[in-house]
């Protein structure tokens, strides 16, 4: 529903009952004026580009009992006097359910603005008129047709009684109108009645028509598909769990050698590597253009058919059509999870394993209903990516030569497609957080387009790491201007980069390129499967960036120390890539005092790095944190306030917010200039490259929550290794008895002496096996880590 506010000139109005101040006291803008106004800062200069103008402001409730009104409203505020803007009044008198006027009985003696009042009183919104020079002891001179109208009498009244009675004027409306089954206008709607009375809408221009129809028509495609657990699969197979997922698992593996056992490895190898073949070949197989899902089929011919405008609002229509189109099945979904995770955390406490086992499935679960209900712009660019790896990975066959050399041909444009998105600012997806794998055929391709496109400019890396839900994406998308998604709930899968263009100064680089990762320490994972994938993905964006911007929000800091301790140990191990990380540590929710005397980070990754180097036989080389990834304690702290200014919805953003982010982004500016060398786009791919070899080749640390786990791990180790000898020994001495006994004996007592032989051996065996699970036990209960034993 839209309520209106306008006025008429000379309405009489004191200062402090001005349209703009009532409607900020209505809407209950205690800390923040939404509409501007006379009292505000700069408010009383002259106008230039106000007068006509049409303001709007959402009214949210938040769903408590002192909500001013019960549910959403647009509130629309005329700028200047509503004769002098006959378009702007029609429009308005069409499209609202309710409109206030204010103006003095002297309005009333002039004709045009009597029959102005008229025409909104004959429109099907109700027409409130705003007396500012009545007390109540006065009545108002109106005429026959202006009878019924709603009448606040304001003078003397101060703005608590006026809100009041305004506020009950709509909510009684809202209700006259539910009780009709009456429906409001929709923004379409107003789209089309402001076309009608001559108004310019965006939406309207051809290139923008064009764009919606085509996106459109690629969402009736979606629509076809029957809706099911498999719908996105059917629509998008080349990603499925069946291909895609399969194939990473199999990379990671070959890598890996977990699951090798016995078997050579050579013969291993080209096990792994015809397992992957397959699945490249049945991914060829609905690459093929005649094969592809309709949906496919139209958004590739549409996205390199267009150009220029046509190309982006297609993209843009589309992407808040699949918005729309999630928002419609996701709010209950999410509903589920929030309580879902509720409850996990109440069956944590109550450390009750089977408990939490049954409720960490029941939030996989639902999670897996929402991955299948989100379908996004990355999706159909990730579908893109595998068509182009399957295609370019599957080798050329004599009789299919011709064949898989046109089909080669047609996918060879993607990736400067791709290329041509991202320096437009369209997010690239780096990692698929669904497969937990980089698709590094398609990256590394359009990361050489993109080194066409911009020749030998340098970039500076900027990621951002931490705890899902706390706010990464917000701090991004506040510091640059980006479009990040942003939600409650893991909105981010994976790591996706967006290219910025810089202002060129002294030493900067060309382009700074930003990575957003996925939160952290998801809780419908299971314990194991989490850390492995935290740990992968934490290595991977800190030794990618030039700087990682640790993200904290409010006093724990234990997870992400966790994380951080995995992967500088990780570091350390890669000894052959050259890596020079840096962060930043930001501090959400919490204030600087606080953060200073909690902050004993730097202190035990410290401990941990002299830890970790002298494992790798390199402690004379490692001995701080700041000799792995740099790290200035006194510069590389920020303290952020909260993002609101108060409770949402109806609150402002904290200016204190905004001035920190404000800082933190010069400083990385100035980072940029410092930073030597500088990395070319070749540079980053080749980077890259080799850590990601580095991430799937290491399958020892990753394994490990943080550098306790490890100690205690290895521990553990070198005591079964002792054991293991102490054994080996032991059988070897009773073997070398038991032969010298049967080698002596005659051959008549032969089975005698290899029935005793066998019964002595069974016993040694059975002293030695108890005497060493004893000394397991008593182990694990002696040691001062008995918990994590």
């Amino acid at each position: 529903p839209i309520v209106s506010f306008m006025r008429f000139s000379g309405s009489g109005l004191a200062s402090s009952q001005t349209k703009s101040k009532i409607l900020n006291s209505l809407i209950g803008a205690s800390q923040h004026n939404y509409f501007f106004h006379f009292d505000c800062e700069g408010g009383d200069t002259k106008r230039e580009l106000m007068e006509g103008v049409v303001d709007l402001c959402w009214y949210l409730p938040a769903g408590k009992e002192n909500d001013t009104l019960p549910e959403v409203v647009a509130f629309t505020n005329l700028r200047g006097d509503a004769q002098d803007h006959i378009m702007q009044f029609t429009f308005l008198q069409q499209v609202s359910f309710m409109t206030f006027v204010l103006l003095t009985q002297e309005d009333l003696k002039e004709d045009n603005k009597v029959l102005m009042l008229e025409e909104l009183s004959e429109a099907p919104g109700e027409l409130v008129l705003l007396f500012s020079d009545l007390t109540n002891n006065d009545e108002p001179r109106l005429n026959y047709e202006l009878k019924d109208c709603g009448i606040i009498k304001m003078k003397t009244k101060n703005l608590a009684v006026i809100n009041k009675t305004i506020q009950s004027y709509i909510i009684n409306n809202l209700k006259k109108l539910k009780s009709r089954s009456q429906q409001f206008k929709t923004l379409k709607s107003c789209c089309k009645i402001a076309r009608e009375i001559g108004i310019r809408v965006d939406e309207h221009d051809p290139e923008c028509c064009a764009g919606q129809e085509q996106a459109q028509r690629v969402i009736k495609a979606i629509n076809q598909v029957r809706s099911s657990s498999s719908t996105k699969d059917e629509m998008l197979p080349l990603q499925s769990q069946a291909l895609w997922h399969e194939w990473s698992k199999y990379n990671k593996e070959q890598h890996r050698r977990l699951q090798r056992g016995d078997k050579p490895f050579t013969d291993y190898n080209i096990e792994m590597d015809k397992k992957k073949d397959e699945i490249r070949k049945q991914q060829l197989l609905k690459s093929d253009p005649p094969t592809l899902t309709p949906v496919m089929k139209l958004f590739l011919s549409y996205l390199m058919q267009q150009k220029g405008l046509i190309k982006a609002y297609f993209l843009q229509w589309l992407k808040f059509m699949l918005d729309e189109r999630s928002q419609q099945t996701l709010p209950p979904l999410l509903s589920d999870y929030e309580n879902c995770k509720r409850e996990l955390q109440k069956a944590s406490e109550d450390t009750k394993e089977s408990d939490t086992e049954m409720v960490r499935k029941k939030l996989a679960n639902i999670k897996f209903e929402m991955n299948v209900a989100s379908l996004g712009l990355e999706h159909l660019f990730r579908e893109i990516g595998q068509m182009y790896e399957s295609v370019i990975e599957v080798p050329i066959e004599d009789k299919d030569k011709q064949v898989m050399q046109d089909l080669r041909s047609e996918v060879s444009c993607l990736p400067t497609l791709a290329a041509e998105l991202l320096v437009a600012g369209y997010p690239l997806e780096l990692m698929d957080g669904d497969a937990s794998h980089v698709p590094m055929t398609w990256v590394r391709a359009v990361l050489d387009e993109l080194h066409t496109l911009l020749k030998n400019s340098h970039l500076f890396v900027v990621s951002v790491l931490g705890i899902q839900s706390s706010g990464k994406s917000t701090l991004l998308n506040t510091m640059f201007g980006i479009r990040f998604a942003v939600s409650a709930g893991r909105c981010t899968r994976g790591a996706f980069i967006q290219l910025l263009k810089m202002q060129k100064g002294p030493g900067q680089s060309d382009y700074l390129l930003v990575v957003d990762t996925e939160g952290l320490r998801a809780p419908e994972l299971d314990s194991q499967k989490m850390l492995r994938h935290d740990n992968e993905m934490a290595a991977f964006v800190i030794g990618l960036a030039n700087t990682t911007i640790i993200n904290i929000l409010g006093e724990t800091q234990s997870d992400i120390q966790d994380i951080l301790q995995t992967s500088v140990h990780a570091f350390i191990r890669m000894k052959k890539i050259e890596l020079n990380p840096s962060c930043q540590f930001v501090h959400q929710n919490v204030s600087s005092v606080i953060a200073l005397t909690k902050l004993k980070l730097v202190e035990n990754l410290d401990e941990m790095v002299r830890y970790a180097a002298k494992q790798q036989q390199v402690e004379a080389k490692y001995t701080v944190f700041n000799q792995v990834v740099s790290f200035n304690e006194e510069k590389d702290v920020w303290y952020f306030p909260s993002l609101w200014k108060g409770s949402p919805p109806m609150v402002p953003v904290n200016p204190g917010y905004s001035e920190s982010s404000k800082e933190l982004k010069a400083a990385l500016i100035r980072l940029t200039a410092e930073k030597k060398p500088k990395f070319t786009i070749q540079d980053f791919k080749s980077q890259m490259d080799k850590l990601w070899v580095a991430v799937l080749d290491e399958n020892f640390v990753f394994s490990f929550k943080n550098m306790l786990e490890m100690t205690v791990y290895s521990e553990l180790d070198s005591k079964l290794c002792q054991w293991s000898h102490a054994l080996r020994t032991e059988i070897l001495k009773l073997q070398t008895t038991l032969e010298n006994r049967v080698y002596s004996c005659d051959l008549k007592d032969l089975d005698t002496v290899k029935t005793i032989a066998i019964k002595e051996l069974k016993q040694k065996v059975n002293t030695l096996q108890d005497d060493l699970l004893q000394k397991l036990v008593n182990f694990c209960d002696t040691s001062e880590h008995a918990d994590i034993m």
